[in-house]
């Protein structure tokens, strides 16, 4: 029995979404003993390696085609640089759930900039979404003042990012394939890493380039499992699927971490969720 072109959108999209949590968990881990640069420049490069590997394999030079501008390349590497950089300092300061909850927040932010920046009008059920996404985010921050808000920040900064990233991956995907778009990803990004580290260098232990190896690895293939499965059907279709990654940040922080599955959390992240998916269902009406 054939599978359909959504079907192989949602499976590709759950797999990457997999893979993109173990990603995460393993950043957490190494960056609570090395320099978050250090960090994110043995992703961008070990995941480069690996993919130049299968580059090597498939015998073939990816170059962009010519209706695909080297510059929707570079922007593409620039806002993934950004966003593993400001997700993996996020980590640093919060808990592998909140952190995770924020790279939600992306189609709310953008949302706002569409109307700060192009002068778009919105109607009252976008507003009402963007008010829902705050509440969320409040939720999630707590009188208290127990996350911090300068993970609070940077978590925010990241799937801002990562919202304007997945743009520009759904055009380029348009005449590339998810293969070239993740080579010129890692390659933009790794250049980009290796700016910074001669001010960060610190031999790490023998575990942690094992885990910095796997890391590398896993994030590669997230991204191509992703990028596949923008190519399989329209981004509104494999969208909701993206919020298993919720699941996965709550298991791995209970495991790992003996983080609480806290009830602020749990509704703040619904209210985010749910904002967004109203947001989505209401632009394709």
């Amino acid at each position: 029995m054939a599978i359909s072109e959504n079907h192989k959108a949602i499976l590709y999209t759950l797999l990457g979404i997999l893979l993109f949590s173990i990603t995460t968990a393993l950043a957490k881990w190494l960056t609570m003993s090395n320099n978050v640069f250090l960090v994110t420049f043995f992703r961008n490069s070990l995941g480069f390696l690996f993919i130049l590997a299968v580059v090597f394999y498939k015998q073939r030079i990816f170059l962009p085609k010519p209706k695909t501008s080297v510059s929707n390349h570079m922007l593409r590497g620039v806002l993934g640089f950004t966003a593993t950089l400001a997700l993996f300092l996020s980590f640093a300061k919060l808990p592998l759930q909140d952190a995770t909850v924020l790279t939600y927040l992306g189609p709310l932010i953008l949302t706002i900039l569409s109307v700060l920046v192009l002068r778009e009008k919105l109607d009252w059920k976008n507003w009402l979404s963007l008010t829902i996404g705050f509440l969320g985010i409040l939720l999630i921050l707590k009188p208290s003042g127990m996350v911090s808000t300068t993970g609070l920040v940077f978590g925010i900064f990241a799937a801002l990012s990562n919202a304007c990233a997945l743009i520009v991956i759904k055009k380029i995907s348009k005449q590339e394939s998810a293969l070239t778009i993740t080579f010129y990803y890692l390659l933009i990004s790794t250049l980009f890493s290796t700016i910074f580290l001669p001010f960060v260098w610190e031999t790490p232990s023998q575990l942690h380039i094992g885990g910095m190896v796997l890391l590398g690895i896993s994030s590669s293939l997230a991204h191509y499992c992703l990028a596949t499965g923008l190519q399989h059907a329209p981004a509104s279709t494999v969208a909701p699927f993206n919020y298993t990654s919720i699941v996965w940040a709550s298991l791995f922080g209970i495991l790992f971490w003996n983080e609480d599955l806290r009830i602020n959390l749990l509704l703040g992240g619904l209210l985010i969720i749910g904002s967004g998916v109203f947001m989505a269902l209401n632009k394709k009406k």
